[in-house]
C-alpha cells in the first residue's frame, strides 16, 4: 500500500513538471504568488493592434501589458517589454484625449544580446503622466519589418489611502502582491522588476513575475522568464 502511494506521488510530480505553474508552486507557496485582479473600468482597450497573437511569423517582441488599460500610481513609471532575441526596438508613447493622439515619446532602444525582459524608464526622458489621461505605448522591431508592433495602454490614478497605508506597512517583497490585488498592473510588474534587478539570481522573484504574465495571457513570455 505504501509503495502504491509513492507511485502516485511520483506521477503527480511529473505531471505538474510539464506545466509552468507546476514549476512555480514547486518552489513557492500559492500564498506567495501575486494574483492580478483587473480593474472594472470599461471595455478592454486591446493589447495588439492590427491582427491577433499567434499568426505567422510569431512575434519576437511583447509589451508586458494586459489586454485592457493598465493602471499606475506613479508619475514617471517604467514600461516593460520582452524581446525573444537581440533587436533594435522602437518605443512610442502617445497621450489620448478628445482631440486625438499626441506623440510624446519616440525612442530607439537596443536590447542586450540575450533575450529577456527590458524596460524603459520614463523619468529618463522627463515624461510625467497626468492623472485621468489614457496613454497608448507601442514597441516594435526596427530590424525586422515583418514583425508587427505590440502595444499597451496605461493610465495614472491616485492611490487611495488604504493602498498607500498597506504599501507603507509592507516590505518591498510584498508590494507586487498588493498592487496586483488592487488592480494596479504597472506598479505590480515594476515592483517585481526592480527586485529582480537587485537580485537577478533569485528564481522566486522571476516566478512571481511569470505568474503575473501568465494571468494576463502572456504565456510565451511567462514560460521564458520562469526558465531564466
Amino acid at each position: 500500500m505504501k509503495l502504491f502511494a509513492k507511485q502516485i506521488v511520483v506521477v503527480a510530480v511529473l505531471a505538474l513538471g510539464t506545466h509552468l505553474f507546476g514549476t512555480l508552486t514547486g518552489t513557492a507557496g500559492a500564498a506567495d504568488l501575486p494574483s492580478y485582479k483587473p480593474p472594472s473600468r470599461g471595455a478592454p482597450a486591446g493589447r495588439v493592434g492590427m491582427g491577433t497573437r499567434g499568426i505567422i511569423p510569431p512575434p519576437q517582441i511583447w509589451a508586458l501589458a494586459p489586454d485592457h488599460t493598465g493602471l499606475t500610481t506613479r508619475e514617471q513609471p517604467s514600461l516593460y517589454w520582452y524581446a525573444a532575441k537581440s533587436v533594435t526596438a522602437r518605443i512610442e508613447l502617445m497621450a489620448i484625449n478628445n482631440q486625438g493622439m499626441k506623440t510624446i515619446l519616440e525612442e530607439s532602444v537596443v536590447s542586450p544580446a540575450s533575450a529577456g525582459v527590458q524596460r524603459i524608464d520614463l523619468a529618463r526622458y522627463g515624461i510625467r503622466l497626468q492623472p485621468g489621461i489614457e496613454y497608448r505605448w507601442t514597441v516594435s522591431s526596427e530590424t525586422d519589418s515583418k514583425q508587427r508592433s505590440n502595444n499597451g495602454w496605461i493610465q495614472r490614478v491616485d492611490p487611495n489611502s488604504g493602498l498607500a497605508k498597506r504599501i507603507e506597512a509592507t516590505p518591498k517583497t510584498g508590494h507586487a502582491a498588493i498592487y496586483a490585488e488592487e488592480g494596479i498592473w504597472y506598479d505590480a510588474i515594476a515592483s517585481i522588476g526592480e527586485l529582480i534587478e537587485q537580485s537577478p539570481g533569485d528564481t522566486s522573484l522571476r516566478m512571481q513575475r511569470a505568474t503575473l504574465l501568465e494571468q494576463v495571457g502572456l504565456k510565451e513570455v511567462a514560460a521564458s522568464d520562469a526558465r531564466r
